[in-house]
């Protein structure tokens, strides 16, 4: 062993500091909105409403928030953009819990579909169109008497700390669509990710695309034993 893979195998042994694990993870932050009927036609008749999606430097109940900028980063993405564009991002009433419906959300399932988000100070607003079926119908009828529903981002990506609270990291946040949910405003859930979400072929490239951690189980006694190496190591060098 040369002395630098010695100290290759020493970077590797500092690396594991402080992670018992580290995880891709599905996050889902919910914004409570009451939406607004912007429009009843749009080609083929749907009703479309509009509301804003989410807080921005907002920490919420468990901890976490989007830092400013971070929609402006998310919306920017070459295939958030064709996704939207294409209307290829429908969401349902309430999070699938399936993996393959979590990365793609089936068509029979869906209750809308995204037509359009901007963003403003920061925060971004959504135009959805409700499909004409049994669920879009029954989201028209809240909104309709103006119930306040709750809208909750679907994606994956990691999780980092700065002075102020943890957030979500806005360079490794892979957006899939926004669902409706009957929530908390603004509670921030965390799931591991599993390895059959992992495995889907959607989700599988918007984790390459955006570098993301894949699940990494660290040992107690392995990372003690590495620390132990690293000493002795250190010690050579």
């Amino acid at each position: 062993m040369t002395k630098a893979d010695i100290e290759n195998l020493a970077r590797m042994i500092d690396s594991t500091k402080g992670c018992g694990q580290q995880s891709l993870c599905k996050i889902d932050i919910t914004h409570n909105t009451r939406w607004r009927i912007s429009d009843s036609r749009v080609e083929n008749s749907l009703c479309v409403v509009e509301g804003a999606l989410s807080d921005v430097d907002v920490v919420s109940p468990n901890g976490y928030r989007y830092r400013k900028g971070f929609w402006d980063k998310v919306l920017a993405d070459e295939r958030v953009r064709n996704m939207i564009y294409n209307r290829e991002c429908l969401g349902t009433i309430e999070h699938p819990t399936d993996d393959d419906e979590y990365a793609s959300t089936p068509y029979e399932k869906a209750s809308h579909v995204v037509l359009s988000v901007t963003v403003k100070n920061g925060v971004p607003y959504g135009k959805f169109a409700l499909l004409d079926n049994e669920k879009g119908r029954s989201i028209k009828a809240l909104v309709d008497v103006g119930v306040p529903i709750g809208v909750s981002t679907r994606g994956v990506g990691d999780i980092k700390e700065d002075e102020i609270s943890k957030y979500v990291d806005e360079d490794s946040y892979g957006l899939i669509t926004w669902d409706f949910t009957r929530k908390p405003n603004f509670p921030v859930k965390m799931n591991a990710v599993s390895d059959s979400l992992v495995s889907n072929p959607m989700m599988a490239n918007i984790i390459k695309k955006k570098a993301i951690k894949s699940n990494v189980e660290l040992n107690d006694d392995f990372i003690q034993a590495l620390y132990m190496l690293k000493n002795s190591l250190d010690k050579i060098l």
